[in-house]
C-alpha cells in the first residue's frame, strides 16, 4: 500500500510518517511539504496512492477550495484531510466534495492509525464532537 503525507510542519510530517511506518509496516510512505510538491507527487503516480493524507493549510493549499480543486483534478485519488483548524462547516464541505476522511491533529496516535485503516478499507472517517 502506498500513502502520501503532505504537511508543511516537519514535526507533524515526521511524527505521522513514523507512526504509520510502525503501525503499517507494509506501507510505502511518501511525503510532500507544500502544495506544489503534493500536485507533482499526485500527477506522477500511476497508479495513484492508496491514500493521500493532506494538511488543510500549507503553502500552496490555503483551505477548502484548494482541496476541492485537488479532488476534482485527481478524482480517482482517495484523500483524507489532516488539520488542527477546521470548523464543522469546513469539514462538511470537504466531505461533500469527496474527501474520504477528516482527521484532527488533536487526535491521539492510535486514533489516527484507526482512522487511516478505516479509510484504506473503503470507509469514511469524520471525528465525533468529543474528539
Amino acid at each position: 500500500m502506498r500513502i502520501l503525507i503532505a504537511d508543511d510542519h516537519d514535526l507533524v510530517l515526521d511524527a505521522v510518517r513514523s507512526l504509520l511506518e510502525h503501525e503499517l509496516p507494509d506501507a510505502d510512505i511518501s511525503v510532500a511539504r507544500n502544495g506544489d510538491d503534493l500536485r507533482t507527487s499526485l500527477a506522477t503516480q500511476d497508479p495513484e496512492f492508496d491514500l493521500a493524507l493532506i494538511d488543510l493549510r500549507m503553502p500552496g493549499i490555503t483551505g477548502v477550495q484548494d482541496i476541492k480543486d485537488l479532488i476534482a483534478e485527481f478524482p480517482e485519488q482517495r484523500f483524507a484531510i489532516l488539520s488542527g483548524v477546521a470548523g464543522q462547516m469546513e469539514i462538511a464541505a470537504l466531505m461533500e466534495s469527496g474527501a474520504r476522511g477528516f482527521i484532527p491533529k488533536t487526535m491521539p496516535g492510535d486514533g489516527l492509525v484507526a482512522a487511516v485503516r478505516l479509510i484504506l478499507a473503503g470507509q469514511v472517517f469524520t471525528p465525533t464532537q468529543s474528539e
